[in-house]
């Protein structure tokens, strides 16, 4: 890699998120990435397609083991992303060989084939290994960590979306923010949040490896109820077609997933409908226009399925 990157939905989404700090990490990029060649004596290879909100590559290392590099904007995000791979030790996930915080950059193990989870189709067994992944990255928090929790989050959330003037905010559902904050109250404790989850648990987070039959990716690297990534997989849309409308589908999921973690299904549709709410109102701060629709869409189905 030896030219700056100008185009694309990586260049959007970095100076998007982080202007003028964003277009500088893009002109320094294709240093940093020779600075990890020579750091880690790497072979660098075309990066994948479809890069979002880091620059992804595969590379290998002079003994021929395949690894990627993962370079993003240092930030605390990034960070908190390597310590939650360094705490769930490969256990579910990929792999944490090394990292450099200063270049923002951390080489994990290469799950190959990689394909996602979501190309498969069959709903229930896409739900099936889901849960597989998941019951296997829960772990206890370490001492004195870092990690935001999940009550955190949601409070300050709410908080900024209450007194935030923006007209995104303003056509939001009003009555469905309410319902949302008042199960978020009632199903999060802080004194309960020990356990280390991933916070962005769905089926294109988690690919086929040789190493186990499917490992995960890209953790946000929260503390809280594992509940929450079930309701993060729950209202991921599937990928592949289906006969099911969106209301059968959601019920579908949550039977299926209330019967293999023998939890409650009027627990996991709470969880689902408050986690939809959250995620059409950062939708709307992130990107505006109408795209908070369909979450907030899907969270009328739930409130319906919550009162059955």
């Amino acid at each position: 890699m030896n030219s700056v990157i100008t185009t694309g939905k990586l260049v959007d989404n970095i100076i998007d998120v982080h202007d003028d700090i964003g277009r500088k990490w893009l002109e320094q990029l294709p240093g940093i990435i020779a600075k990890c060649a020579d750091k880690w004596s790497l072979d660098i290879l075309p990066p994948f397609e479809e890069l979002t909100y880091n620059y992804v590559t595969p590379a290998t290392t002079a003994e021929g083991i395949p690894i990627v590099i993962k370079a993003g904007v240092p930030n605390k995000e990034l960070i908190n992303e390597i310590e939650a791979l360094r705490a769930f030790d490969g256990n579910g996930i990929s792999q944490l060989i090394d990292a450099d915080t200063e270049l923002g950059v951390m080489l994990l193990e290469r799950l190959q084939p990689g394909t996602f989870l979501s190309d498969l189709d069959d709903d229930e067994e896409i739900t099936r290994c889901a849960v597989s992944v998941m019951q296997k990255l829960c772990t206890p928090a370490p001492s004195n960590h870092h990690f935001k929790s999940v009550s955190d989050w949601v409070s300050r959330s709410f908080s900024e979306i209450r007194t935030d003037l923006k007209e995104s905010y303003r056509s939001l559902p009003r009555d469905l923010i309410d319902k949302a904050q008042s199960l978020f109250k009632e199903l999060t404790n802080p004194l309960n949040e020990k356990t280390l989850i991933h916070g962005d648990f769905h089926p294109q987070n988690i690919l086929r490896s040789q190493r186990a039959p499917w490992l995960a990716i890209d953790p946000k690297g929260i503390v809280g109820d594992p509940l929450y990534d079930i309701a993060v997989f729950v209202c991921q849309p599937p990928r592949q077609p289906t006969k099911l409308d969106q209301k059968q589908f959601l019920a579908r999921r949550i039977d299926q997933l209330a019967e293999e973690l023998s939890v409650d299904r009027q627990l996991i549709t709470k969880w689902c409908l408050a986690h939809s709410v959250l995620s059409g109102c950062w939708a709307s701060e992130d990107h505006g226009s109408d795209r908070w629709k369909p979450a907030f869409e899907r969270a009328r189905l739930l409130n319906f399925l919550l009162k059955k």
